[in-house]
């Protein structure tokens, strides 16, 4: 199978200390990243506590598997932000209370308010 993604991004978050998860490991499905909900090629990034998700394709978009995920991740107390969402992606988050929280070697990263404030106590920035 040819990916989608360039293997230089899946490098980016590995020099930066990353894990990639990828859907179906073993850690994949303890976080609910199903293979037969994602397509092979999306991943996960994960450092501690933190989630971000660079590249996410559903099987079946529109059926709550994004929603799902998120549930999953929220039991694991984890944070999660989302790489530069373009289109119809964007507009879901956006109406779901997310918002950008700046531009990184990441892309523009996506978080829920919680996941903000929680990430910038952890680096040390004001509220």
């Amino acid at each position: 199978m040819t990916e989608r993604f360039p293997i230089w991004c899946r490098s980016l978050y590995l020099d930066m200390g990353f894990t990639l998860v990828e859907p179906g490991t073993s850690v994949g499905v303890k976080f609910g990243f199903r293979l037969k909900d994602w397509l092979p090629d999306s991943f996960i990034a994960r450092q501690g506590n933190m989630v971000i998700l660079p590249l996410l394709t559903a099987r079946h978009p529109g059926t709550g598997t994004f929603s799902r995920l998120l549930a999953h991740l929220d039991r694991r107390g984890m944070g999660v932000a989302i790489s530069s969402p373009t289109g119809r992606f964007q507009g879901y988050l956006e109406r779901h209370g997310w918002r950008p929280l700046g531009g990184s070697a990441m892309g523009e990263l996506w978080m829920r308010e919680a996941d903000i404030q929680g990430y910038r106590e952890k680096l040390g920035q004001p509220p």
